[in-house]
């Protein structure tokens, strides 16, 4: 259940959110509406204008305030749809609470992976929609193309809508942007241009004594000695578009965090946790391949190389070849090679003359006895 806990948590913090912008749009308007009030000695004119103007701002608060209403209902509807699905897992029907999770779980990765439509699809179809994020995605969309289009714009009004959070998080992003487009104004000639943005960017990176945002900033400010088109690292590496993808990891790794999502998708979470279970020192070894050992499957034993080893207080003896456990109603056997396998496979190999083929070094011996 602890992996529930973002599953929760994303409607919630959406609520703070809502909560805090609407306070803050409220305190701000009566604030304005209270200062452009008329003076107690101004004539009836200037009075009944002031009322008109005061009247047309509230209305504008109201419509504020309605808007924020809708956006906390919204949030606190998701809210209390997840509660009441996480209590339903002590329910009598858990397979029918499984197969839901599965859908989320990949209706998460979907998202991830940038497949919105399809995700969306499938969470109407599931009827999942209030138990699944497409909303924090698709609010994404938009920043990530625009970084993939090589334009900084998007992304770096969002580090300005989010400035105060992505403080407590020491996030680089912002950073990083402005590193990015002063490198890009570099690469399109326009030396004075590129002088300017300096000044006005970078330069208070400097002031502010951070050693590795200073070494950053002269690094980048040397490319206008080299230009684009330099083989000298490591100038050369801040021309490179690889870079571009960098900035797109960096954005989804500080947005999965402001949203109080996790940082990997629930997928591979899930995957690693099974493999974890599974996996023994020989996992993915040379000449150790077990058919039915998922760890031993190509396109998950990259990702079971990173995870730890099952600790086992009990070892089981498993068949390469049948993928069985040998037990005392399949002993294992030797072959005169020091192979090992069930009594079982090689009854299996058992040719009609006697002799048995180990499949590993194409050797034949005479059945063992």
């Amino acid at each position: 259940m602890e992996l529930e806990r973002s599953f929760v948590r994303v409607p919630f913090e959406g609520l703070s959110r809502a909560f805090r912008s609407s306070e803050k749009v409220v305190e701000k308007e009566l604030s304005s509406l209270l200062e452009g009030s008329s003076s107690p000695g101004a004539s009836v004119e200037s009075a009944c204008a002031s009322l008109d103007t005061s009247i047309e701002k509230l209305e504008g608060v109201k419509r504020k305030i309605e808007e924020a209403e809708k956006q906390v209902e919204h949030h606190a509807h998701r809210l209390r749809a997840r509660i009441s699905h996480v209590a339903e897992v002590d329910s009598v029907n858990q397979e029918r609470w499984r197969k839901t999770r599965l859908d989320r779980v990949l209706v998460d990765y979907l998202l991830r992976e940038g497949f919105y439509e399809s995700a969306a699809h499938l969470a109407s179809e599931k009827g999942i929609k209030d138990l699944v994020d497409i909303d924090e995605f698709a609010s994404t969309k938009r920043i990530i193309s625009s970084l993939k289009a090589r334009r900084c714009t998007e992304a770096l009004r969002w580090c300005a809508e989010n400035r105060s959070r992505l403080r407590r998080l020491k996030s680089p992003m912002e950073f990083k942007l402005r590193i990015q487009e002063f490198v890009e104004v570099v690469r399109s000639g326009d030396l004075r241009k590129a002088i300017n943005y300096a000044r006005r960017y970078l330069a208070p990176l400097m002031i502010s004594g951070n050693e590795e945002c200073m070494k950053d900033v002269r690094r980048a400010m040397t490319t206008l000695a080299f230009l684009k088109d330099t083989t000298c690292e490591p100038y050369a590496e801040l021309f490179r578009p690889e870079r571009w993808d960098d900035l797109v990891d960096q954005f989804c790794h500080d947005n999965y965090i402001l949203h109080s999502l996790t940082t990997e998708s629930l997928l591979s979470i899930y995957l690693q946790v099974g493999l974890m279970a599974l996996k023994t020192p020989f996992c993915g070894k040379e000449g150790t391949h077990n058919t039915n050992c998922p760890t031993c499957w190509e396109p998950l034993n990259e990702l079971a190389e990173s995870v730890p080893c099952a600790h086992r207080s009990h070892s089981s003896l498993v068949c390469r070849i049948t993928g069985d456990v040998m037990d005392e109603n399949n002993p294992p056997m030797v072959l005169p090679n020091g192979n090992v396998y069930s009594q079982r496979a090689l009854q299996e190999l058992r040719s009609r003359s006697g002799d048995v083929t180990d499949p590993q070094t194409g050797e034949t011996f005479p059945f063992p006895s």
